[in-house]
């Protein structure tokens, strides 16, 4: 039977917490409603965000529904996926976990996506239309000029804020981190135009910046990416990731100034340890280079806050480690945003760790408000990191 509509879903981002109000639009379902419009503009594509509405599944109607999973909502979306099927729904999972994890995501849907859809979902479609669909599709990393604008428009509920991103990839390698498993070693950047015109003709006047570094691949091009945008756009503000140590180099003032003219206000950094022996088990020392807390001052003079990201708990850390987290925010006047280490699929980190995992907690523990492993210090219980 010929595809008449398919649904996209956004699992509840607030995992074993349930639905929040977010502020931030999903990125990833006004992209794939664009994307599939592209490829098929007479089908009837609808958008659901779990944030911000309730959804029966006995009450979902449509010829295909994609999830896109990441690791503390794949049970969740699993439920659902299991609940759709046993009506008859084809059912099409996505994003970071189904990535890494395509085996166990295969077992609740009739078609799993590994790596970027760009490449592969025109074929998903036609599959899905002649009734042949595979189990797994590989989709390529292509370069990414040429994508289509998400459409937003199809969104049901207002958002303060929307998204872009101009890159895909990082170049670091911290052992904590699935972006290489998903993205690659390489770094691939959209043409600069494009992205003006996006961010320019978006109904949004707030934005995150989704890429991994905004400015950390390649300085040069961040610079003039930052030029083009400070000179088309007028009243739209944003605020990204990025590393310490790209702003210490030679162009790092003139990167901090046209990041500031471009409408950036905030920048959420890595700082991952006050531990040096923690930093080095991440591979996260490159990161900082030799004059972090300069950089974070540099940073802040030209009226850009900073956010510092800081993973606790980990196997070399220690209960002073969560005392000097603190007293490095307040010695900076920096928001510190502390997770505890949670080892995810698809990162060598979840490897070190795997004889320590409590195999009692499912993936919903795994988003940094739980001690998911058992640590050889006493006094670092469970109760205590959490």
């Amino acid at each position: 039977m010929p595809l008449k509509s398919i649904v996209f879903i956004a699992p509840p981002f607030g995992g074993r917490a349930g639905a929040q109000v977010l502020p931030l639009a999903p990125p990833v379902l006004p992209f794939m409603a664009a994307l599939t419009h592209r490829f098929r503009p007479d089908l009837d594509v609808r958008l659901i965000d779990t944030n911000r509405e309730k959804i029966d599944p006995a009450e979902v109607q449509a010829d295909i529904v994609g999830i896109t999973v990441l690791t503390p909502l794949a049970p969740w979306a699993y439920r659902l996926a299991d609940r759709l099927r046993a009506r008859g729904v084809t059912v099409v999972l996505g994003g970071w976990h189904a990535t890494v994890m395509p085996d166990e995501a295969g077992a609740h849907a009739d078609a799993v996506v590994v790596g970027e859809a760009e490449s592969v979902w025109e074929q998903v479609l036609n599959d899905a239309d002649a009734g042949t669909l595979k189990g797994i599709y590989h989709g390529d990393r292509a370069g990414l000029g040429g994508l289509p604008a998400p459409e937003v428009s199809l969104l049901k509920h207002f958002y303060p804020f929307g998204s872009f991103f101009t890159q895909r990839g990082c170049p670091h390698s911290c052992s904590f981190c699935s972006i290489r498993s998903f993205y690659g070693p390489d770094i691939r950047q959209r043409p600069i135009d494009e992205v003006v015109a996006e961010v320019a003709a978006s109904p949004y006047r707030f934005f995150l910046n989704a890429d991994d570094n905004v400015w950390g691949t390649d300085v040069g091009r961040s610079i003039e990416l930052f030029r083009e945008m400070s000179a088309a756009l007028r009243r739209k503000w944003w605020f990204g990731s990025a590393d310490l140590l790209s702003v210490q180099g030679d162009r790092g003032a003139e990167l901090l100034k046209w990041a500031q003219r471009a409408g950036m206000t905030s920048v959420m950094v890595g700082w991952e340890s006050v531990n040096p022996v923690t930093l080095r088990e991440y591979n996260a020392v490159t990161k900082h280079g030799g004059r972090a807390a300069e950089a974070v001052k540099m940073i802040k003079s030209h009226g850009i806050d900073v956010i510092a990201y800081f993973i606790l708990g980990g196997a070399s850390d220690r209960p002073e480690d969560f005392r000097r987290t603190l007293e490095l925010c307040d010695a900076l006047g920096i928001v510190g945003h502390p997770v505890l280490l949670h080892p995810l699929p698809g990162t060598k980190l979840l490897d070190e760790y795997a004889g320590r995992l409590y195999p009692e907690l499912d993936w919903s523990y795994y988003d940094g408000g739980y001690a998911v492993f058992g640590h050889d210090e006493q006094a670092m219980s469970p109760e205590f990191r959490e």
